[in-house]
């Protein structure tokens, strides 16, 4: 096989491998891009848009963006990257690659023969690395460009080599109903904003009753044919009451009420708060074989803590549930249902919300529980390590297991204080 690199073998060949030119070697079956066009000059100096995302759904808001932004740089290529396993989401939560790649192309195309998908992240081994497929994408020389929400600017520091970033391709910055840019705060050494307020979320998509005023009509027809994201579960307090005893029913309803006052109190959607408060304890009446059966049918590993206790490993259960029998698909909404008994480390606000809404419902009664009541609606972290502390003092005096959960959420609670 020649060598893509060589200046006369491109010349001589209509169509080459994209994948091919960029890399300089020959094509690997699971590094090649899905399209094929005319190769141009290896000295040209070609721009390449990168728009990377779950895409799950991608939806309307994804292609008016990659329009604008294809209107401003007017690049060579343009190319949506669906990852495969984005290492910020859990995997079981996310839908198949397969299907998220069809929808992805099929909007691609609604958008004109101008964008393309890569299958570079879908078709790698492992977890999706941001920086690593603008590594690959980058060589040759071609100028870069890489799309990013601008709620995701203060978030890349996390990712992986995340310093890197910024200095691999110019930072296109796409505006978000609700968020603020502040050139002066933005880290990148070359970057260009495209100005919008879109407010629309692949969550808010998944979750409603109209999602074809939200997508193109191919993906929606794509939604409706493979049965993807049906709607929550109706009467949910119906199920739940089905299956808690009356006390549990009354905690609940106290949880609710909590939840709500303290979402409100800090801006969180109430809402939101009194799904996952509703169904933080729906498992908690199950027997501890109950809960390790319903883990062993979705593929759930319970750690050795939560293997052996009911009381640690019902809120695991109940986020299954939640999500594959009552089709709740909003991350933060799991994530509260998950770590309602133990918090994490760096808790979302619903969560931190849920966590101490168990704790302090009105009919809470043991020692501390009136001076977390008062810091609840002053300091939600303060109160949030004082919970912790009291459980921590509980569990040593009963000399049981401590969920490393609870340690590192409260090491991380203090750290934030400090």
């Amino acid at each position: 096989m020649p060598d893509y690199a060589d200046a006369e073998f491109i010349e001589k060949n209509e169509e080459i491998c994209l994948n091919c030119q960029y890399c300089q070697k020959p094509a690997m079956p699971d590094m090649t891009l899905p399209i094929w066009k005319k190769a141009p000059k290896k000295e040209a100096n070609l721009k390449t848009v990168i728009f990377g995302g779950v895409f799950d759904p991608i939806h309307n808001g994804h292609t008016r963006t990659a329009a604008l932004v294809y209107e401003r740089i007017k690049p060579d290529f343009f190319y949506f990257v669906p990852s495969r396993t984005p290492p910020h989401k859990n995997p079981k939560r996310v839908t198949d690659a397969e299907h998220r790649y069809n929808m992805t192309k099929i909007a691609a195309e609604s958008l004109g023969e101008n964008f393309s998908v890569s299958r570079l992240e879908l078709d790698a081994a492992g977890v999706s690395y941001t920086v690593e497929t603008l590594e690959h994408f980058r060589q040759n020389g071609v100028e870069l460009f890489f799309v990013i929400g601008a709620d995701n600017i203060d978030q890349i520091a996390s990712w992986r080599r995340g310093g890197e970033i910024g200095g691999l391709a110019t930072m296109v910055i796409a505006g978000r109903g609700g968020y603020e840019i502040d050139r002066s705060k933005i880290p990148f050494p070359n970057f260009l904003i495209i100005e919008q307020d879109i407010e629309l979320s692949s969550t808010f998509v998944r979750e409603c009753e109209n999602k074809q005023d939200y997508v193109c009509d191919g993906v929606y027809k794509y939604i409706t044919e493979n049965n993807l994201y049906p709607p929550k579960v109706k009467n949910l307090e119906e199920r739940v009451r089905e299956t808690l005893d009356d006390k549990r029913w009354r905690h609940t309803l106290l949880v609710c009420d909590a939840a709500r006052s303290l979402a409100r109190h800090y801006g969180v959607n109430e809402d939101d708060a009194y799904t996952a408060a509703l169904l933080h304890d729906y498992a908690k009446g199950f027997s501890l074989k109950e809960m390790l059966n319903i883990c062993a049918e979705y593929d759930i590993i319970p750690d050795e803590v939560q293997r052996e206790s009911a009381a640690l490993l019902h809120g695991v259960v109940a986020e299954a549930v939640s999500y594959y029998e009552f089709h709740v698909t909003n991350s933060e909404i799991l994530n509260a249902i998950r770590y309602h008994t133990t918090l994490c480390a760096n808790p979302e606000p619903l969560t931190k919300v849920v966590f101490l809404a168990d704790c302090i419902e009105d009919s809470r009664v043991y020692a501390g529980a009136d001076e977390i009541r008062q810091a609840a609606y002053s300091d939600i972290d303060g109160a949030c390590v004082m919970a912790l502390d009291g459980t921590l003092k509980r569990l040593t005096k009963l000399n049981r297991p401590v969920h490393p959960d609870t340690i590192h959420a409260k090491n991380f609670l203090l750290g934030d204080i400090l």
